[in-house]
C-alpha cells in the first residue's frame, strides 16, 4: 500500500495509510445514514482479512450527520469508525472519547487540536481533514510523529460559496428577509426591492469562491 503523502514536509509519512483517498470520509456498510445523535457514538466493526489491521479512526463535530451520507464513506469499511455529532471543547474530554484513535478526522477548524491534547492521545498517528489548519498545533504534532494531511484542494472551484454569496445578494436587494417577516405578520407587501440588472458588481479579491461570481453574474444579464 502506497504512502499517503502529507502536506507537512517536516512530518513522517504513515506507511499504512490509505492509497485511495485517504480517511478523510468513511460509510457503513449499507451505505445508509445510521449516525446516532448527540453524543452516542457509531461503531462500525467488518471482519478482515487474517492478520489485518483495524484501524480506529474518530471523526469529531459531524453536526448534521452527513459523513455517513457521503458515497466515500465506504472507504473505510474494514475500520472501525466513531462518529461524534456535538461539539466538545474540554480538553479531558476529548482526551477521554479519542483515547484509543490513530486516525483523527477533523471537519474544517471546528476543533482546536492543542498539543496539551495530543500529549494525552498516545495511539494518535494521522490527523486528517480538508483546507487550512490554524487550530491544529503543528510543531507538537511534528514532535510527537503524528502526521497532518490536508488536501488543499487549490484550483478547486468553491460553487457552494458562490451560490450562497449571490443568495446573500439577491435576499438584500429584494429585501427577502423584511418581505418574509411582513408576510408572517400580516403584510402582503412592505416594497418593492432593487434590480441587480446594470448594476457593477464589485469582488474583494479573487480567490477560489470569487472566481465563480462573475459568471453567475453573466447569467443574469
Amino acid at each position: 500500500m502506497d504512502a499517503w503523502r502529507t502536506s507537512c514536509p517536516k512530518l513522517p509519512v504513515w506507511e499504512d495509510a490509505n492509497d485511495r483517498g485517504g480517511l478523510v470520509c468513511v460509510q457503513n456498510r449499507n451505505g445508509q445514514s445510521s449516525v446516532p445523535r448527540n453524543t452516542e457514538q457509531l461503531r462500525i466493526k467488518e471482519e478482515t482479512q487474517a492478520g489485518a489491521h483495524v484501524v480506529k479512526v474518530s471523526i469529531l463535530d459531524d453536526y448534521f450527520d452527513t459523513i455517513s451520507t457521503l458515497t466515500c464513506f465506504r472507504k473505510l469499511h474494514e475500520h472501525e469508525v466513531e462518529v461524534w455529532n456535538d461539539h466538545v471543547d474540554v480538553i479531558d474530554v476529548l482526551a477521554d472519547r479519542l483515547q484509543r484513535t490513530e486516525v483523527l478526522v477533523l471537519i474544517r477548524e471546528r476543533t482546536k487540536i492543542s498539543a496539551a491534547l495530543l500529549e494525552r492521545l498516545p495511539k494518535l498517528k494521522l490527523i486528517s481533514q480538508r483546507s487550512v489548519y490554524p487550530h491544529i498545533d503543528i510543531e507538537a504534532c511534528t514532535r510527537l510523529g503524528i502526521v497532518v494531511s490536508s488536501g488543499m484542494h487549490a484550483g478547486t472551484p468553491s460553487y457552494a460559496a458562490a451560490e450562497l454569496t449571490w443568495a446573500l445578494v439577491l435576499a438584500s436587494m429584494r429585501q427577502i428577509p423584511q418581505q418574509m417577516a411582513a408576510l408572517k405578520s400580516g403584510i402582503w407587501q412592505r416594497g418593492v426591492g432593487r434590480t441587480l440588472r446594470g448594476q457593477t458588481l464589485g469582488i474583494y479579491g479573487y480567490g477560489r469562491s470569487e472566481k465563480q461570481s462573475p459568471g453567475t453574474e453573466r447569467r443574469l444579464e
